[in-house]
């Protein structure tokens, strides 16, 4: 008797197992603009002082509506003297790219280690603030 318990008790889980009509979990798709990078930090190790820089940023709309770039601005973490974000186009069709770039140059006698950090703000709805980093040391030659 135990062992017919036990057979239809098996039977019973098997079928629940194989019954189950709801498909394995996927992340549902989020319409919308997406912002992507094609990096998220430059670093540009040790640079002459004097020498000028140029940080480009590639950044993407992987979304399936039109990603608009609201501001983009740089903070010093540490060094000094931020340059100012250029942006190649402000509204990124799907699919399409536009340029981010900075042009750095640092007196001889800012020498020493300098990182900016660029916020991006856009109307991606999943990330709507991102952060890029660009690093350099600064020495005389």
């Amino acid at each position: 008797m135990a062992r017919i318990a036990l057979l239809l008790s098996l039977a019973m889980m098997l079928a629940a197992c194989s019954v189950s009509s709801e498909p394995p979990f996927q992340p549902a798709f989020q319409s919308g603009p997406r912002l992507s990078f094609d990096r998220s930090t430059l670093d540009f190790a040790d640079v002459p002082a004097g020498k000028s820089l140029e940080a480009v940023f590639q950044l993407k709309n992987v979304g399936d509506r039109p990603l608009v770039i609201e501001k983009a601005f740089t903070r010093v973490v540490e060094g000094c003297c931020p340059p100012q974000p250029e942006l190649e186009a402000v509204e990124i069709q799907p699919g399409k790219t536009s340029a981010l770039a900075l042009h750095i140059t640092m007196a001889e006698s800012m020498t020493g280690p300098h990182v900016f950090e660029v916020l991006v703000a856009s109307n991606d709805p999943v990330e709507p603030e991102a952060r890029l980093t660009v690093k350099a040391v600064y020495s005389k030659e």
